[in-house]
């Protein structure tokens, strides 16, 4: 049985998105809940999960970053924060 890498990419960065939209979710949520004192960030389940979700995408930006071409010569600096 032969299996079709567009398939598979695709379904892949589907994955992606939607494990990206849950975690900022979840992310948000962590931050509102603490402003309006209903948690602590800085307690141990919640300092786990906040802590999780921020390695991910410092690991995610640092990947796409590397591997993105022309990152030196931008002509908008603001594009590498964004």
């Amino acid at each position: 049985m032969k299996v079709n890498n567009n398939k598979v990419v695709g379904v892949v960065k589907k994955i992606y998105y939607v494990a990206v939209l849950i975690l900022s979710a979840i992310s948000i949520l962590l931050a509102l809940l603490d402003i309006s004192n209903v948690i602590s960030v800085s307690a141990w389940p919640f300092s786990f999960i906040d802590r999780s979700i921020l390695i991910f995408f410092w690991i995610d930006y640092l990947f796409r970053f590397f591997k993105a071409d022309n990152k030196k010569n931008s002509s908008k600096p603001i594009s590498l924060i964004c």
